[in-house]
C-alpha cells in the first residue's frame, strides 16, 4: 500500500504542475494590452472592426463611387444613408451621447467620387497610419456638417473615419467605445 501513495505522487505533482501553468496562462492573457471590446467583427472591403455589444449595422442605399467599408450605430436607426456627406435621416436619429460611425475609403478615382468622400488628394504616403493607441480627439467642422474626422492610411490604402453626434457630443462609454473599435481595425493589404 505504500508502494501505490508513492507512485501516484509523481502524477499528481504533474496535474497540479498543469493546472498551475494553465492558470497563469489565463491571468496573463487576461492582462494582454489588447483592448477589450465584445460583440462582432464587421465590414467590407477587406475592412474589419470589432462592433461593440449594442451596437448596429446601418444601410446604405445608392451611394454612387462611395465605398463605405464599415457603417455601424450606438443605437438602433431606422431607415438607411443616402448620402455619404449627409446622413441627416440617422444623425437625427441620434440620441443623447450616441453616435453614428462611418469609415470611408479612398477609392483612388477621382471622378466617381462623391461630395464629402475622402479626398484623393496625394498619395497613401502623405497620410499618416492610423495612431495608436486610438484617441478620437475634438469635433471638427466639416463641409458636410460636425463631425469627428480623422484621416488615415492603413494597409497601404487611405480611409476617413467620421463620428457624427447628437448636440452634446459623446458619452464617455460611447468615445471609450469608438476608440475601442478603432483599436481593432484590421485591413488587408491592397
Amino acid at each position: 500500500m505504500g508502494y501505490h501513495t508513492t507512485s501516484m505522487q509523481p502524477l499528481r505533482m504533474a496535474i497540479a504542475s498543469a493546472l498551475l501553468a494553465g492558470a497563469l496562462a489565463g491571468c496573463s492573457s487576461s492582462a494582454s494590452t489588447m483592448p477589450e471590446a465584445e460583440g462582432h467583427r464587421l465590414g467590407n472591403y477587406g475592412v474589419t472592426a470589432l462592433v461593440p455589444s449594442g451596437w448596429h449595422r446601418v444601410a446604405l442605399r445608392r451611394l454612387p463611387g462611395a465605398r463605405v467599408p464599415l457603417e455601424v450605430a450606438s443605437f438602433p436607426a431606422e431607415g438607411a444613408v443616402l448620402t455619404i456627406c449627409n446622413p441627416q435621416a440617422i444623425v437625427e436619429q441620434i440620441p443623447a451621447g450616441g453616435a453614428l460611425l462611418q469609415i470611408l475609403q479612398d477609392s483612388r478615382l477621382t471622378s466617381r467620387h462623391g461630395p464629402g468622400a475622402v479626398s484623393p488628394a496625394g498619395s497613401p504616403g502623405d497620410y499618416k497610419p492610423l495612431p495608436s493607441p486610438f484617441r478620437l480627439g475634438r469635433l471638427q467642422s466639416h463641409e458636410c456638417g460636425e463631425a469627428y474626422n480623422v484621416f488615415f492610411r492603413q494597409g497601404g490604402r487611405v480611409f476617413q473615419l467620421r463620428v457624427w453626434t447628437a448636440p452634446g457630443g459623446l458619452s464617455h462609454s460611447v468615445r471609450h467605445q469608438v476608440e475601442t473599435l478603432m483599436e481593432t481595425l484590421r485591413t488587408k493589404p491592397s
